[in-house]
């Protein structure tokens, strides 16, 4: 197989897949899936990066659904005055259980006590992603190569779009907490005092792509420069980077190669409390800051963690830390719930083939033995994500399918083809229809069709002489 071919084929999964959300959201009338929570505004916000984020990070991706750019504006309409209404609730997945919580313990509840960072965060990047996309659309490179398209510079929806991701990034760096220049973030209000870092890396993303679409050296802007606000996000990006490198740390010190993210005070905020599982967050983090500021990493803050990428693959460890659940921990007046996340595996795949490109860059200062487990490390994380996917409706996870699941799938096969590259990888196709096509060419000779039609005749007449014998 040629790499023109992979390059082909892992596309065409990724728009299928894009077929098959736009159809569901027409089908259904709105973004349902089939987890435990109803429509909303986060749930609307991951499916719109389910689809932004693959057209945007792979230029040369069309999207073939009829309308979808029409499908995409309306759904950000209707999130913009959602979201200038209430700000950042996170419904579907935790306004209600928090207000239910609060009448039970009979403390007073308001929507801003739910204010929530990945809703503000995702907010953040969807509003980006869209104008990004609409931008292409309007120079006549994107999906639609501006046929038909009415973009929306210039119109009101732009300008509120802007007014929200500027609110956005200015509620984001309110958030955080900050001691010796070492920002971390908690769940809505500085209340808790105590960092988390599935909350970290959900915020460095969105400052990131700020820093990156506000630049005033670019010559095309997504958003007007805000020197101001700019340089509070990259105040804060730059100490959840300090804060995330000095906490990466070897688990044991006669194994400095073995390392794991640990703060004391991650203990109260991430369930189960697993260093180095953690170091997937810790990858996007040192990501967002190395993308927005054009730094590359030293090496010696790469390698530790690229050992023990490789200690957990090749100890097949990496399959229990990487696909279970995990919590983040929710504090309001003394009260508490759990906020669940079950896709560290493939922000996993997205983490490591960053780390494989930035030491790619470096090969004289890497071991060459390294880089190649690395590389299988991927194909596996790879496979992970297409055994995921369901046969039939080609979205995620086989079974059930799930927005926030399908988005951080794509989100993670996009960054692997820009990051790592397709000539590496096997063809994308699952397990099932692996098994499938083996069993098709195998039933399709004639050979073994003679045999198998053989054997069931003498099966048939076996059977047919035992029900002639006489009873007795």
């Amino acid at each position: 197989m040629t790499a023109a071919e992979s390059h082909s084929e892992i596309r065409e999964l990724i728009r299928k897949s894009l077929r098959r959300l736009a159809d569901a959201r027409r089908t259904d009338q709105g973004w349902q899936d089939k987890g435990k929570s109803g429509p909303g505004l986060l749930k609307t916000l991951e499916a719109l990066e389910a689809i932004l984020t693959p057209v945007n990070v792979l230029s040369d991706l069309t999207l073939a659904p009829d309308a979808v750019q029409q499908l995409i504006e309306d759904d950000l309409r209707a999130l913009v005055t959602e979201i200038e209404k209430d700000r950042w609730v996170p419904e579907p997945y935790l306004y209600s259980t928090l207000k239910e919580k609060c009448a039970d313990a009979r403390v007073p509840f308001e929507k801003q006590d739910s204010w929530c960072i990945d809703a503000a965060s995702f907010a953040v990047t969807t509003f980006l992603d869209a104008l990004e996309y609409f931008e292409k659309i309007r120079v006549g490179a994107g999906p639609s190569r501006g046929k038909d398209v009415k973009p929306e510079n210039g119109t009101d929806l732009r300008e509120r779009m802007i007014g929200t991701i500027t609110i956005g990034v200015t509620w984001l760096t309110e958030q955080a907490i900050s001691a010796d220049n070492q920002t971390q973030w908690t769940w809505g209000s500085r209340m808790a005092g105590r960092p988390s870092l599935y909350f970290t890396y959900s915020a460095a993303a969105a400052l990131s792509a700020y820093i990156q679409d506000s630049d005033p050296k670019q010559k095309k802007r997504i958003i007007p420069a805000n020197a101001a606000l700019r340089e509070r996000a990259e105040k804060c990006l730059l100490g959840a980077y300090t804060w995330t490198v000095q906490s990466t740390r070897p688990l044991d010190e006669k194994n400095q190669d073995i390392v794991g993210i640990m703060d004391p005070a991650l203990r109260g905020t991430e369930e189960p409390y697993e260093e180095q599982a953690f170091l997937v967050w810790g990858l996007g983090i040192l990501e967002a800051y190395c993308t927005a500021t054009g730094v590359h990493p030293e090496v010696e803050i790469l390698l530790p963690i690229a050992k023990t990428m490789v200690n957990l693959h090749k100890s097949n460890e990496y399959r229990e830390l990487f696909t279970q659940s995990y919590y983040h921990v929710i504090e309001l007046r003394g009260l508490t719930e759990k906020y669940e996340d079950r896709t560290i595996i493939f922000l996993a795949a997205r983490g490591v083939s960053w780390v494989i490109s930035e030491l790619r860059q470096v090969p004289d200062k890497i071991p060459s033995a390294l880089l190649v487990s690395l590389e299988e490390m991927i194909v596996s994380l790879y496979r992970e994500i297409i055994n995921d996917q369901d046969a039939g409706t080609k979205l995620w996870s086989a079974g059930r399918f799930e927005i926030y699941r399908t988005q951080r799938s794509l989100e993670a096969l996009s960054y692997l083809v820009k990051y790592f590259g397709e000539d590496k990888l096997p063809k994308p196709q699952s397990e099932r229809d692996a098994m499938t096509r083996a069993l098709t060419d195998v039933f399709s000779n004639e050979e073994v069709l003679s045999y198998l039609v053989e054997k069931l005749l003498n099966r048939m007449r076996l059977i047919d002489r035992s029900d002639q014998r006489p009873q007795v």
